[in-house]
Order: C-alpha cells, then structure tokens, then sequence
C-alpha cells in the first residue's frame, strides 16, 4: 500500500441481544487497509449547507453509531453540496459530516473547541500547531453563523481530503467565494509536514 489509510474498528464483542451485555466477551477487531489517493492542498472549491444539530452530547467519540452525521450527509447530498456543516441552538457552526472547519474572522482563524461536541480530528490538531508555527493567530471558539457576511474565509480539514477552501455556505459565497490566503498558506504546509513525515 503506497498511499491510503488503516482503518481500525473495535467493537465489544460478539454476544446475546440486551442493553446490559455481560462482561466476560471477547472484543472484535476489523482492520482494513484502503489504497486512496490524497486530495491536493486547496485544489477543490467546497459547497456546504449548515443543519440544526441534533447529534447526541458525545460527539468528540467515534462510533458506529453516527445517525445525526448520516441524516446531515442525506440532506446534503440531496441539495447537490459537498459537505453538511452542524450548527448548535445559538448558531455555533461546530464541524462537518467528515470534516472539522476553519474561519478567518477579523484576522484570526476560529474553530470549535474540543468540547464533546466535535469530533476531534487528528488534521485539526495538526493545523492548530502549524497556525501557531506560522504565525496565524488562532482561537478554539465556535464560528458564529450570523457573523458570516464577516468571515474573511473559510476551509475544511480531515485526514483524506487535507485543508479544501470553503467557498459558499447556504447558496451564498463565502467571502469573495475564492480560495484564502490563509487557506493556500495552511494547505501547503499540511502537505510539506505530510511529505516529511513520509
């Protein structure tokens, strides 16, 4: 496998159908190697449709038991988008179906903290350092819906798609609708982190 990913999956085991399964089974353990060919830095424009979340409290673990994230990913789907972006009760923009979110709001990038209510992606993570590195200031605050006519740009992060520009939101650009500097900056320096690691 030259280039993809290991995808690990545990679950509790084999055992009888109850909401009290005994303590005595053995954990089931599927490991899948996928060949996939990563997308280049910043190379395709994004479209996303924002949806109320109605995802449970514990968003920050990774189950197999993603109804919220699979409804949003119907409904966007359906509307001919590429991504669905979750919005809580005071219009945080929280994260995507399969991607976590940056904005650039009044010369600084906003994400959502890793609060339980995201799942905390490994890219994330990774694009905070290289903020801090490059000298992007950088705060975990929820992006706010109503101050998007403010944001400066936008971008979507995960493991298999790397950094991708956010370019419209709800049929309407984000900024300008173009790719940000920022976005370009950050993208390239995901790529040569990952080629170095590599």
């Amino acid at each position: 496998l030259e280039t993809g990913y290991l995808y690990l999956q545990v679950s509790r085991g084999v055992a009888p159908r109850s909401h009290e399964p005994p303590g005595d089974i053995t954990p089931t353990t599927l490991i899948l190697a996928v060949a996939n060919s990563f997308a280049a830095p910043a190379s395709r424009a994004m479209r996303a449709i924002s949806r109320q979340d109605d995802r449970w409290r514990h968003c920050d673990l990774k189950t197999t038991s993603l109804l919220g994230a699979v409804m949003g990913k119907l409904e966007m789907r359906d509307a001919g988008v590429d991504e669905v972006l979750f919005v809580g009760d005071q219009g945080q923009v929280r994260e995507g179906g399969s991607s976590n979110l940056f904005v650039r709001h009044g010369d600084v990038l906003e994400t959502h903290p890793a609060d339980g209510r995201i799942l905390e992606g490994i890219t994330r993570g990774i694009l905070l350092e290289l903020a801090e590195q490059t000298g992007l200031p950088c705060r975990e605050t929820p992006p706010l819906l109503s101050e998007r006519q403010e944001w400066q740009e936008a971008f979507l992060c995960g493991t298999l798609t790397g950094v991708q520009p956010l370019v419209e939101l709800d049929d309407e650009p984000v900024a300008d609708g173009v790719v940000g500097a920022w976005t370009k900056q950050l993208a390239e320096a995901l790529e040569k982190r990952n080629r170095n690691d590599s």
